[in-house]
């Protein structure tokens, strides 16, 4: 396999998950809010744990700030990404 057919590969397949995302907004929604969320509220757990930890704070509080801070920024990455995606609003 050459390097060419595999990126070939690779544009067909993101090409056909953004034709199934804009012809089924709810589930692309939630399958992107799932996809950008929780890899940042594990970064944003595990970070936040070392500092609470180095600095003698609470590892149960870090972890919940982590989780919180996931929530609304993934949030807000999901919107742009819904943008630029061209997935149109459910809520029009």
């Amino acid at each position: 396999m050459s390097g060419a057919w595999r990126a070939s590969r690779i544009v067909a397949e993101m090409k056909g998950a953004v034709a199934w995302a804009r012809t089924n907004p709810i589930w692309a929604r939630l399958w992107i809010k799932l996809a950008v969320r929780l890899p940042l509220a594990l970064g944003l757990v595990v970070g936040l744990q070392a500092l609470a930890e180095r600095f003698a704070l609470s590892l149960n509080g870090a972890a919940i700030m982590g989780v919180v801070l996931a929530i609304w920024g993934g949030g807000r990455i999901a919107d742009r990404v819904y943008l630029e995606l061209g997935i149109e609003d459910v809520k029009k």
